[in-house]
């Protein structure tokens, strides 16, 4: 059991470091709270049971192709402390409804956590519908839910994926100016070494 576990979470990054961007912390819907400390699989007798489960994660995996931002920051901001990882916690899909009591149909669980050695912190919760057609994002405030397209759209999204290109961007531009500083290095070295060989 421990190796389907280990098989059907996606490790992609690491962990993050303590920040004011409090947009990058979320919690679950609060109907998943309770249950989001259960191991997965817990309760199941064979792999079968974990199909479903496992097709959710992967569903997300491809269709979200924002996970791999998500990985990288964890990673770099944590300094390979934490990663990410996706995991539906049930292994058989649930009723989903709205604050108005709206029935959407049955989904399956999906929340992207940054996971550190100690605690996780979950980033996002989502919905695969039973079918693995659709994706829903819930909004943890009003528990709304929202397509992928209009998730894309939101404050939130849009905040997380900005700090994320700036952290990116201001990597990539410490990495150039080490370049620039180690060229120019190899520069004054060479002419060093031209002028102790013209003696």
């Amino acid at each position: 059991m421990l190796f389907l576990f280990a098989a059907v979470c996606l490790h992609i990054g690491a962990k993050i470091q303590q920040t004011n961007n409090a947009m990058i912390k979320s919690a679950p819907c609060e109907e998943e709270a309770e249950s989001i400390q259960e191991p997965f699989g817990e309760n199941t007798s064979n792999a079968e049971e974990t199909q479903g489960a496992f097709q959710a994660e992967l569903y997300i995996a491809q269709e979200i192709p924002e996970l791999d931002d998500y990985g990288y920051y964890i990673n770099r901001k944590s300094k390979g402390q934490a990663y990410l990882e996706v995991h539906c916690n049930r292994t058989d899909p649930v009723a989903l409804y709205d604050n108005d009591k709206n029935f959407f149909g049955y989904y399956y669980p999906v929340f992207v956590y940054e996971k550190w050695e100690d605690h996780s912190v979950v980033w996002d919760s989502f919905h695969v519908r039973e079918d693995f057609r659709e994706i829903l994002w819930c909004e943890i405030v009003e528990l709304e839910f929202y397509s992928i397209e209009e998730w894309r759209t939101t404050l939130q999204y849009q905040n997380r994926m900005k700090s994320i290109t700036e952290f990116r961007n201001s990597e990539e531009g410490i990495r150039e100016t080490v370049k620039r500083t180690d060229k120019t290095k190899k520069q004054q070295n060479m002419c060093v070494s031209n002028r102790k060989a013209a003696r």
